[in-house]
């Protein structure tokens, strides 16, 4: 056995080494929360930004699909229209395409074109 005087510091220091090793375990404890913690909000973050890309991409599909649609629908009108140009059926089609653009004219624009009209008045002096 050690004498009392050799015994009373080892007992000190093996005191104050117990209480560092809990403190340094609780802030290994504390920083592993953290890190836990800035772990999920970095994996929140990127999930958010994918369903952000997936919801761009479907948003960007939509798109170029409905302009496929409507480009297939322009490229018919148009073979439409030049298969017309050379039946006889021509005139009448085009008098229906203005008799449609006149009945989708506003209101507004037809007293515009008419004022335009009163104000230029008669052309003899």
């Amino acid at each position: 056995m050690p004498p009392r005087c050799l015994k009373e510091p080892i007992e000190y220091i093996s005191r104050n080494i117990k209480a560092d090793v809990a403190r340094v375990e609780d802030k290994a404890a504390a920083e592993i929360a953290q890190a836990q913690a800035e772990i999920a909000r970095v994996e929140d973050k990127a999930a958010a930004e994918i369903a952000q890309a997936k919801a761009d991409v479907a948003r960007v599909e939509d798109k170029r699909t409905m302009s496929e649609v409507f480009w297939k629908a322009e490229v018919e009108r148009f073979k439409r229209e030049v298969q017309l140009a050379y039946t006889q059926d021509y005139e009448p089609y085009q008098a229906a395409l203005v008799d449609k653009r006149k009945k989708r004219e506003e209101p507004a624009d037809r007293r515009r074109r008419k004022r335009r009209i009163r104000i230029r008045g008669p052309t003899f002096i």
